[in-house]
Formats: structure tokens, C-alpha cells, sequence
């Protein structure tokens, strides 16, 4: 692979094709890479990165096509980067922060139809700012696994063949603002995350608007799914489900959202889920009902300590 080790790289001049390992290895902090709209390109095998960053700290990369690589570009322990205005499609990750890569910015990257994920935080690199990506066309689109702490805000994430934006096994306290999230197969996905706020987001044409699955004897507590406009989803608009047994989901709270003309249920609780706080929304024109508890309750069987009120609910299939 060629190599940068210089304070100030400067612009790329030709491009990198069919690189057979690494096209770019970065080899120093404080290094920016305008790649000048050049192509680097591997040759479609392996696991090999198109920008290669290790350990480093303060690297720009940016105006670069990377194409054809295991990882587009690969961050790996590195913290204080930038990756701004890059076009990066067609490799199996678009994307990717791994091990302790934190603090990064990862700024209006157009990251298409990458074969696994567009965006992927794996693990434990947190404190990420990811914002303003056109990211559509992957098999996943923005994926955090065990990553805390990151902030996803106003993203386009459109036509992923799983989930749009997925917070997964313990990826606690991030926040994701203001995204339009449409025609992936699901909208938001969510397995034992806790502390994440959901706010301000427009969620619609998807198989399923928000899912929320906790799993594995995990926990999900204190999360936020506010202000989201849901609609047109062909499952449900909220699903809130469980994989056996009773799991604490202590102040959840899902509140003020507009959940309306969804296939499916407005908002549907799986059975022993405990203690939601459903609060001032508005759940209307849903093809079915619209809040959904899957466990029959009454006065001997009690629903689980939820609190549902000052919804508007008008107007649902049942």
C-alpha cells in the first residue's frame, strides 16, 4: 500500500485502482488527505482498507472515492479524525470505527451500497459525531455495537436491506437526532441499549418504524423516544418486544411523537415488557390498534406497572 507519513499530505494527484491489499496506510497524526475526488480502488477481496488510519490522532481525510475494499475507510484506536465529503460505495463496509476509536467526526459522506454496513462503530468507540451522511443501499446503515456516547444527527438513511440505524448490545447514551430514516426494513432497531435518546426524527416507509428488542437476560432502561414523526411504516410505528422471560425497562418513555397511518399497530407492547411511560402522543389512522399490549391484563393480572395517558387515539384499524 503507499503510505503518508508528512505533517501536511496535501491532495492525492492520480488514482489508486485495483489495489491488492491497503490502498492508503496513513502513517503519522496531524496529517490531512484531500484525495481530490481521485479513486482508490482495491480488488474486491479480503479485508483490506481503502484509508488505512491506526493508532493516530488529528488525520483529515476527505474528497476521496474508495471503492471495492473489505472497509472503505478504516479507523482503527484512532481518536480526533475527521472523514468529510467522501464518496464511498461498493466495498463491504463503507465506514468503520473499531476498538477504542473515539471522538471522531465522521461529516457529509455520500456511503452507498456497501455490501455489510455503511457506518459501523464496533466496539467501544464512542463520543462520535455523525452527521449530515447520505448513507443508503447497504445491507445495514448505521450500526453501533457496544459504542456509547455518539451522537447521529441529521443523516439520510434510506434503502437498507435490514436496519437503518441499529444501537446494539450495550451501545448506551447515544443520541439520534433529527434523521430522516425511510425504506429500510426496519427504521430503528434497538437490542439491551440503555440511556438512548430518539428524538426529533422522521421515520417513515419502512417494514417496521422503531424496534426495540431486549433480549439474551439484557436490559433496557431510560430510554427517550420523543418528538419522531412515524408514518407510513408497513409493521407497526413503536414495537417494544422481548425474546423470553421478564425484563426490567425502567423509565422508558415514549412521548409526544406523531405515530400515524402505519400498516400495523401504532405502538405494540410484547408481553411481560415492564413499566413504559406512553405519554401525549399522537396515534391515529394506524391499520391496527393503536397501542397494542400482547399480554391479556386485567385487575388479577396486572399490565406490567405501564403508564399510558393524554394520547390522542383516533381512528385506528381496532
Amino acid at each position: 500500500p503507499a503510505s503518508a507519513t508528512s505533517k501536511e499530505l496535501g491532495k492525492l494527484d492520480a488514482n489508486l485502482l485495483n489495489c491488492p491489499g491497503d490502498g492508503l496506510v496513513i502513517g503519522a497524526s496531524d496529517i490531512t488527505l484531500d484525495c481530490n475526488y481521485n479513486i482508490i480502488s482495491g480488488d474486491d477481496l479480503g479485508e483490506d482498507s481503502g484509508v488505512y488510519i491506526n493508532s493516530l490522532h488529528n488525520v483529515t481525510i476527505k474528497n476521496c472515492i474508495v471503492i471495492d475494499f473489505g472497509s472503505g475507510i478504516n479507523l482503527n484506536s484512532s481518536v480526533n479524525n475527521t472523514i468529510t465529503n467522501n464518496n464511498i460505495n461498493s466495498n463491504s463496509n463503507g465506514i468503520y470505527l473499531g476498538w477504542w476509536s473515539n471522538n471522531n467526526n465522521i461529516i457529509e459522506n455520500y456511503v452507498v451500497s456497501n455490501t455489510d454496513y455503511g457506518i459501523l462503530l464496533y466496539p467501544y468507540s464512542d463520543n462520535n459525531i455523525i452527521t449530515e451522511n447520505h448513507v443508503s443501499n447497504n445491507d445495514n446503515g448505521i450500526h453501533l455495537d457496544r459504542s456509547d456516547n455518539n451522537t447521529l444527527l441529521r443523516n439520510t438513511v434510506t434503502s437498507s436491506t435490514d436496519e437503518g440505524i441499529a444501537l446494539y448490545y450495550d451501545s448506551n447514551s447515544n443520541m439520534v437526532l433529527e434523521n430522516t430514516i425511510s425504506s429500510n426494513f426496519w427504521g430503528v432497531f434497538g437490542d439491551v441499549t440503555n440511556r438512548n435518546v430518539i428524538e426529533g426524527n422522521n421515520i417513515s416507509l419502512n417494514g417496521l418504524g422503531i424496534y426495540m428488542l431486549i433480549s439474551g437476560g439484557g436490559y433496557f432502561y431510560s430510554n427517550i423516544i420523543r418528538d419522531n414523526t412515524i408514518t407510513n411504516n408497513n409493521g407497526s410505528g413503536i414495537r417494544i418486544g422481548l425474546t423470553g422471560g421478564s425484563y426490567p425497562t425502567n423509565d422508558v418513555i415514549i412521548t409526544n411523537n406523531t405515530i400515524t397511518n402505519n400498516n400495523g399497530g401504532g405502538i405494540n407492547i410484547g408481553s411481560n415488557v415492564q413499566g413504559l411511560k406512553i405519554i401525549g402522543n399522537n396515534i391515529s389512522s394506524n391499520g391496527y390498534n393503536g397501542i397494542y399490549y400482547s399480554q391479556y391484563c386485567d385487575i388479577t393480572h396486572p399490565c406490567n406497572n405501564h403508564t399510558i395517558t393524554n394520547n390522542i387515539i383516533n381512528n385506528n384499524g381496532r
